[in-house]
């Protein structure tokens, strides 16, 4: 008996569970059939009103909604297809959380469920996400997920979210984009692409403007074989301008994180974008072209940047740290994108502070720092902040500035961050918001080290509350308001 099932029996005894054998996995490539997949729809009478259950309707929902929630795919699939079968007024239910969210790992199985909703169309209602992750990464065959997002398309499904994991995209045809220009263009409205390998920067464009109706995308350990030289990017942009002509652009939202070689992307999505989401970007992005790129979305209210300190030399780090300002890179860059802004409508600005990982003189540890010390932080990322909130008309009403970093002292919690930043930006914006990621320098974590996470303030006093008398669980989120 899947252990699911067994916990949702042993909590209520008073239902009757007639569901005695775990079923083949959904998974496996011959329970993609129609004979297996039907068995709650041909087996079973037509589902009557959940009202009639004994037990409230929330609790039952809640009950399989938990057995939706496994973790391991195959015991999920079979946990699922049992409860279709513990009474009539759970089908319909058991039927939507298992085809909600669909992931396919081979050809065969996309095969298989193409030829499930040739035969039951009303089961494409159900479907809400798909997954195409190959078993074999970057090294797998043809995966005709076309086909599917056309028989989904059939069956007016709109809303879908498609995420296109490990795959390697110049195995499929040179102008695979046109086909889902077909059927995905009024059906995929999330696109969530990871650990993907495009020939080109152009093949990434061209699959993302070939879906019209995309609201959002996200972009992340995207790898591309061949560097776009820029006059194949002005050719993509031109080319991307004239198309959005014919069909402006939807999307509202984009998220980029580990693009190894900046595309031409930010400037082919359209003015629409609402909120942007820029992850670590590498040194192999032009910040110049980011920048531009922001100062074309006038419509922007939010925007999220998130910033690594890099890499340094332990010598800097043991000899000459106070005299290095870690800090000086990563506040050009916040200071040039908030320069660029040019939408009227700002709302948020988020920014996100990665310490960089240096290797210690003890051998195998490495040590998470910031070089440098928390005022310095500060005085460096918001010294030219103020002037630039006090006279740059996009950024005059914004709302929410968000700061996010980690820490090591209890006494530096999010409430004295905020108190600080406040004394430095008195009038705008009008909420500071302090999110802090605690670990704590006395607990051992393996290899890594948080003891030098911040450097001492020079001139200063050392906390009146001495690390030894706070006793909190280590590692613990918190945030504050000011």
């Amino acid at each position: 008996m899947p252990e699911s099932i067994f916990k949702a029996r042993k909590a209520f005894p008073a239902l009757e569970f007639r569901a005695r054998h775990t079923f083949a996995h959904f998974a496996d490539a011959s329970v993609m059939s129609p004979s297996n997949l039907s068995l709650a729809s041909s087996s079973l009478s037509p589902a009557p009103p959940m009202q009639d259950s004994r037990l409230p309707i929330e609790l039952c929902e809640r009950v399989i909604d938990f057995c939706a929630d496994e973790y391991y795919l195959r015991h999920r699939y079979s946990t699922l297809r049992a409860c279709a079968l513990t009474c009539t007024a759970w089908v319909l239910r058991s039927r939507w959380a298992l085809l909600c969210d669909l992931r396919f790992r081979t050809e065969l199985q996309v095969e298989r469920f193409v030829d499930i909703i040739q035969d039951h169309r009303d089961w494409a209602d159900y479907v809400r996400v798909l997954h195409i992750t190959p078993a074999q990464v970057h090294g797998h065959g043809y995966l005709a997920f076309g086909n599917l997002l056309h028989q989904l398309r059939e069956s007016n499904v709109r809303a879908l979210t498609l995420r296109l994991r490990q795959l390697d995209w110049r195995i499929f045809p040179p102008r695979y984009h046109t086909v889902l220009e077909c059927f995905g263009k009024d059906t995929v409205r999330v696109l969530d692409i990871s650990n993907m390998v495009f020939a080109s920067a152009t093949d990434l464009v061209n699959l993302v403007l070939s879906l019209s109706g995309l609201r959002e995308l996200h972009c992340m350990l995207v790898k591309f074989i061949r560097v776009c030289p820029p006059v194949q990017c002005e050719r993509v942009i031109a080319q991307a301008t004239r198309k959005r002509q014919k069909t402006p652009s939807n999307i509202h939202s984009v998220s980029l994180s580990s693009i190894d070689d900046f595309p031409p992307l930010l400037e082919v999505l359209g003015t629409g974008v609402v909120s942007l989401f820029l992850y670590y970007p590498e040194a192999s992005w032009p910040w110049e072209n980011i920048c531009k790129c922001v100062s074309l979305y006038s419509n922007l209210q939010y925007i999220t940047l998130s910033l690594w300190m890099g890499s340094a030399d332990t010598k800097v780090f043991l000899d000459d740290a106070y005299k290095y300002n870690s800090f000086a890179e990563p506040a050009r860059r916040f200071l040039d994108v908030l320069r660029h802004l040019s939408s009227y409508r700002m709302q948020t600005v988020v920014l996100r502070m990665a310490p960089c990982l240096i290797p210690l003189p003890e051998e195998g540890l490495l040590s998470f720092t910031y070089l440098s010390s928390r005022l310095q932080a500060i005085d460096s990322l918001f010294g030219d902040v103020k002037e630039l909130f006090d006279t740059y008309e996009p950024l005059a009403g914004l709302r929410t500035l968000n700061l996010c970093v980690l820490e090591n002292s209890l006494y530096h919690d999010a409430e004295w961050w905020c108190q600080v930043l406040r004394k430095r930006l008195p009038n705008i914006p009008q909420v500071i918001q302090v999110d802090i990621e605690y670990y704590s320098p006395y607990v051992s974590r393996g290899r890594y080290d948080y003891t030098e996470l911040w450097l001492p303030e020079q001139g200063l006093e050392a906390p009146s509350v001495p690390y030894t008398s706070i006793t909190r669980t280590p590692r613990k989120s918190k945030s504050a308001l000011w």
